[in-house]
């Protein structure tokens, strides 16, 4: 009797063994991008380009162009290359090649549906304009959604 316990719980072990691997398989495969909304609205992948443009020049460590002005050029560069974008003010804080600290004021721009030539374009004529010695650029993979409102049924 107690034999044919074990074997009863050995074969459940299995099943659910076998139940759980499906389960975890199918969600592996499963293509989630798709499948997630938001309010009802589908979810979308995008790449995602994050700019940071520091104010400072980079042979004196000074700022030559008042933010504001450097922003608004640089505005202005970025929508003769792309759509749309975010811009927002931060600050930096880096060593240069000498080990002297710079702070400086950064903008930091984000787009979204731009592609790589169109950034490239952007990063190209503001290192030109402002005789910047690097810009950094971050880009990632995201789920985005232009969200509208609650989806009417």
């Amino acid at each position: 009797m107690e034999k044919k316990h074990i074997n009863r719980l050995l074969a459940a072990l299995v099943a659910l063994s076998l139940l759980l691997f499906a389960v975890l398989a199918g969600w592996l495969i499963y293509d989630h991008t798709h499948a997630a909304s938001f309010s009802g609205q589908p979810m979308q992948q995008a790449s995602k380009y994050m700019l940071y443009v520091g104010t400072n020049d980079p042979a004196t460590h000074t700022q030559p162009v008042p933010t504001e002005e450097m922003k608004a050029q640089v505005d202005t560069i970025c929508e003769k290359h792309v759509e749309g974008f975010t811009v927002f003010r931060a600050n930096g804080n880096w060593f240069d090649a000498t080990g002297t600290q710079v702070r400086e004021d950064t903008l930091v721009y984000c787009f979204y549906n731009a592609t790589d030539d169109q950034i490239k374009a952007v990063m190209d004529e503001v290192l030109g304009t402002f005789h910047q010695s690097a810009l950094v650029l971050e880009k990632t993979d995201a789920d985005i959604i232009f969200y509208s409102g609650n989806a009417r049924q």
